[in-house]
């Protein structure tokens, strides 16, 4: 009996937590705010992908792009198949 309660004490607190994150989101969508990773630029994609075939290595590359290099690394397969 006494973990049936503290189960539902949980689940209570858990849909709390939830409806706060929401509520979050919402607030501030109506301030203008996009939650979420921001999506690259093509035209940094595109230099970084030069860059890459004047010989430059992936680390340098991203950094220098101003990219990350998982984005990078991601882009250059999409390009090469």
């Amino acid at each position: 009996m006494l973990f049936t309660i503290f189960a539902g004490i949980a689940q209570f607190e858990r849909d709390l937590t939830s409806e706060r994150t929401k509520e979050g989101i919402q607030a501030a969508r109506k301030r203008g705010k996009h939650p979420g990773r921001p999506k690259t630029d093509e035209e940094k994609v595109n230099f970084a992908l030069f860059l890459l075939e004047q010989g430059m290595n992936r680390t340098d590359v991203a950094e220098k792009a101003g990219i990350s290099r998982m984005t990078l690394i991601v882009r250059y397969k999409k390009e090469n198949n």
